[in-house]
Formats: structure tokens, C-alpha cells, sequence
């Protein structure tokens, strides 16, 4: 059997962007399901949904942010965050040795959607 550590942890939610506020959310019993704007929801007949209050040139170059599907970028904010937590230095062996557990309940579908309409030009 193998032993695993779990050194860190990273958010990225509708309740923070962060450890910490995502903590004090919780503690404060903050919905992060709540209703949506009707300018979000007019026409789709969805009326709730958890929204990220997300602004990417805080941590990546205009370029870069442009090249990674959104979700990709709350995975590398929530692993970027979870390892400066804890100080870790990823090198060498240790990086090879390092791993992330993502949850995500469907991250890129904005990107699928895009990649079918290039191929089939679908506009």
C-alpha cells in the first residue's frame, strides 16, 4: 500500500477564491447556488447556479489566459495556491513525485463548444 500526503489545499468557487474565503463563506452560511441574473438566465430556463466572480489578468498574462480554457485556470489558481501554502518547492525528484486530485463537474465545456464549431463551422 501506498501512503499519500496531502500538503495543501487550493479553491477556486462560487462561495471564494481562496482558502480563506471559501472558510469564512461556509462560516457565514453563504449560498453559493443562488439565483441568477436575469440577464444570466433570461431565456436559458435555468434560474439558479453558482457563478465565480473570476478576473484572470490577476494571475495570468493576456496571452496566456487566452490559451487556457477558464476551468484550466481555476486549476492552476487552486494548485498554485495550495502549494504556496504550504512553501512547497517542486523540483527535481519531488516534482516527478507530486500529484493534484481535481474535482470539476464538466470544466471546458466552453472550449468543447468552441472546438465543434471551428470543425464544423457551426456559428
Amino acid at each position: 500500500m501506498r501512503r499519500v500526503a496531502i500538503s495543501g489545499a487550493g479553491v477556486v468557487s462560487p462561495l471564494g477564491n481562496s482558502l480563506q474565503e471559501f472558510h469564512r463563506s461556509l462560516a457565514e452560511a453563504r449560498a453559493g447556488i443562488p439565483s441568477l441574473p436575469a440577464e444570466i438566465a433570461q431565456g436559458s430556463g435555468v434560474k439558479v447556479g453558482g457563478l465565480v466572480d473570476w478576473r484572470p489578468a490577476a494571475l495570468f498574462k493576456e496571452a496566456e489566459a487566452a490559451n487556457l480554457d477558464r476551468v484550466s485556470q481555476f486549476g492552476l489558481a487552486a494548485g498554485g495556491e495550495a502549494i504556496a501554502a504550504r512553501g512547497l518547492e517542486l523540483a527535481g525528484a519531488q516534482r516527478e513525485r507530486a500529484g493534484v486530485y481535481w474535482g470539476t463537474g464538466m470544466g471546458g465545456a466552453h472550449t468543447l463548444e468552441a472546438s465543434f464549431k471551428t470543425v464544423y463551422g457551426a456559428a
